[in-house]
């Protein structure tokens, strides 16, 4: 299962883990099974809706409202290592005044850390898990801090096309152009819904209780930083690009240039040489011994003068 929140396929593992402390109930559900789905509904008294949500893939990041909690969805850009690629993980977060739920498929490396540290220390319960809000800022900053990663590998190719833009490899980049440009789009995709999702969850909702503002204008600024590096990446594949394009052009422009001096440049020793083998009588010096050292020589006058004033013109 890539990418997915859903229901486990053979072979895979689920794992739900819950920690308490004060008023706050921390609830990882990693790979959910539909049995723990009912279970976490059940306890927590979820719509079936949202349930439905969380088995569905690939939600569009968004935030829906009800009396007791707040069901969100975010994405996330995550690297794959086999194979190399970037792909989207997506994230539910099911925040109540009294707990927070998160879902997620296994890829978001940051919350089974954040888990970890949080059952191991008691000072950072003390501060992540102050409240639900507090715990789902901590995650959020944190899955935004990992997205710089993927944004990187992005970046580091356009900086690869650039250093072969200008080498005799330049024909060849229009497949890593493509490439970096559909992995921008997905990016696009990912931030900039998740980045007004989280704006939301500043402005109004559970989360945006007067305490916790300053923190959600950190999470918001951490989004949009990702969403302005995204735009800047995806500019300066645009400037390469044309620049790749502008350099075709022009490589093409100079062997046209070259073709054509050298069809001006022979279509005067077409003619003559047109003219002397039309086999009439008549022609001069044709049947004299000095006739062919003349037209040679003739020749080369008429390609030298044709090369002077191309030349003389700057053409040349």
């Amino acid at each position: 299962m890539d990418h997915q929140l859903g229901l486990d396929e053979p072979g895979e593992r689920s794992r739900v883990s819950s920690l308490a402390h004060g008023s706050c109930t921390f609830v990882v559900a990693e790979r959910p099974t539909e049995g723990d789905l009912e279970a976490i509904a059940s306890r927590y008294l979820l719509h079936p809706l949202n349930i439905e949500d969380l088995t569905t893939p690939f939600e569009r990041a968004r935030i829906d409202r009800r009396d007791e909690y707040d069901f969100i969805v975010l994405h996330f850009p995550v690297l794959m290592a086999r194979p190399d690629r970037l792909a989207r993980a997506e994230l539910h977060l099911v925040l109540g005044r009294q707990f927070l739920i998160v879902v997620h498929d296994g890829e978001l490396r940051r919350i089974v850390a954040l888990f970890e540290e949080l059952r191991l220390s008691e000072s950072a319960r003390d501060t992540m898990m102050a409240s639900p809000a507090r715990l789902a800022y901590e995650i959020v900053s944190r899955l935004a801090a990992s997205a710089s990663a993927p944004i990187a590998r992005v970046s580091e190719g356009t900086e690869r096309i650039q250093r072969r833009l200008f080498s005799d490899e330049a024909d060849d980049l229009i497949r890593d152009i493509v490439d970096v440009r559909r992995e921008i789009i997905d990016l696009r995709r990912m931030v900039r819904p998740s980045a007004r999702v989280v704006d939301e969850m500043a402005e109004r909702g559970l989360a945006a209780t007067p305490e916790m503002a300053a923190y959600w204008d950190d999470a918001s600024d951490q989004m949009h930083e990702l969403v302005d590096d995204v735009d800047r990446v995806a500019d300066q594949l645009e400037a390469l690009s044309v620049s790749r394009d502008q350099l075709t052009s022009t490589r093409s422009t100079r062997q046209m240039r070259v073709l054509t001096i050298m069809s001006t440049v022979m279509l005067p020793l077409a003619v003559i040489s047109g003219v002397y083998g039309m086999n009439v009588r008549g022609l001069p010096g044709a049947d004299t011994d000095w006739g062919l050292p003349a037209a040679l020589i003739g020749m080369g006058s008429v390609v030298t003068a044709m090369v002077g004033i191309l030349r003389w013109r700057r053409w040349l």
